[in-house]
């Protein structure tokens, strides 16, 4: 996975490239951190073996190319999990909550999660606080300033008018990636009560997919991101992960 990273408060922005490396993480996200995984659906093959009855019950109702990301989504999640808690990913339990947001089972609620997919990339943040994730694929949007006005605030919408009329959609999307990630962050709908971050990176990917992910962190410190792609859905083997490492400043 390539692209760049953006922090931002209020108006300003870091845009931070980054590289591959062959180190996995030690171990689990510390405060102030965030691990972002990615994963290519077209080269991961689905396995059902560390789905649990319920999972698998629900994956029979779905089409075959929403029960291949919903299977590929719960084995990742379970092995990363495992890898990060020292467990065997068959005893690691997701319980989902009133609005369909997934988290650890108690007692195993040290860390939280987010997953998001937009065509082949699928990606997770884990985190030790509430966090949120959402990848886009820019696609022409009708009415999007109609959009703009019932779901993001004046200050944003003021910006959104400011800029040139062709970039306007693009902008548009990371308004939306982010607002969502946000509301995902403490399982609120699209039309929930809103939520806010202490912490909002974006980023965009080389295929032109927007992503932002955010965390409800009460440190000051610095947040730093951690980007590893995962090129199996098998339990977790370090010949097969890829890490890039990014600090993000305010």
């Amino acid at each position: 996975m390539h692209g760049v990273i953006e922090s931002y408060i209020f108006n300003m922005t870091e845009e931070i490239p980054w590289g591959l490396s062959a180190d996995p993480p030690a171990s689990a996200p510390g405060h102030s951190e965030i691990h972002l995984w990615s994963v290519d659906l077209l080269q991961t093959q689905a396995d059902e073996t560390l789905l649990d009855a319920s999972e698998r019950q629900r994956s029979l109702k779905m089409a075959p190319q929403r029960r291949s990301e919903f299977t590929i989504g719960r084995t990742l999640i379970r092995s990363l999990l495992a890898h990060y808690l020292d467990l065997q990913p068959e005893v690691i339990k997701i319980s989902i909550d009133s609005n369909g947001k997934p988290s650890l089972a108690p007692p195993q609620q040290q860390l939280h999660f987010s997953l998001a997919h937009s065509n082949n990339q699928l990606m997770i943040a884990f985190a030790r606080s509430p966090v949120g994730l959402d990848l886009e694929t820019p696609r022409p949007v009708k009415n999007f300033m109609k959009i703009a006005t019932r779901l993001f605030q004046p200050e944003e919408i003021r910006r959104l008018e400011a800029i040139a009329e062709h970039q306007q959609q693009h902008y548009f999307y990371h308004l939306w990636t982010t607002y969502e990630a946000a509301q995902k962050m403490h399982g609120e709908g699209l039309f929930g009560k809103r939520t806010s971050a202490s912490y909002s990176g974006k980023f965009m990917l080389d295929d032109g997919t927007i992503g932002a992910v955010c965390i409800d962190e009460c440190s000051s410190a610095p947040v730093e991101v951690s980007c590893f792609e995962y090129n199996s859905c098998t339990y977790v083997d370090h010949d097969v992960m890829r890490e890039a490492s990014l600090e993000i400043k305010y």
